[in-house]
């Protein structure tokens, strides 16, 4: 990978939502061709498993924004106990 494609990943995944960081990365991982998901995962941090899951989404079909980011009552759960 060259350092122009690294740049530009970098430059983009701080703009990114959860599921478009997943895409995004599964995109240039695709264009690499071989070896494309391991330097993928190796530049960004992201695991590999995050990045095949990214390919199925793309293979899907469906489109961004027609699904929220996450399951409803997804996420952290609020502690009855926490004072404000």
């Amino acid at each position: 990978m060259d350092k122009q494609t690294e740049d530009k990943i970098m430059t983009m995944l701080p703009l990114l939502n959860e599921k478009q960081k997943r895409i995004y990365l599964a995109s240039e991982a695709v264009v690499l061709g071989r070896g494309g998901l391991k330097e993928i995962s190796k530049l960004t941090g992201v695991s590999q498993a995050t990045i095949i899951r990214g390919k199925k989404e793309i293979l899907s079909g469906e489109p961004l924004d027609s699904l929220s980011i996450r399951d409803n009552g997804g996420g952290r759960k609020k502690n009855r106990n926490d004072s404000m």
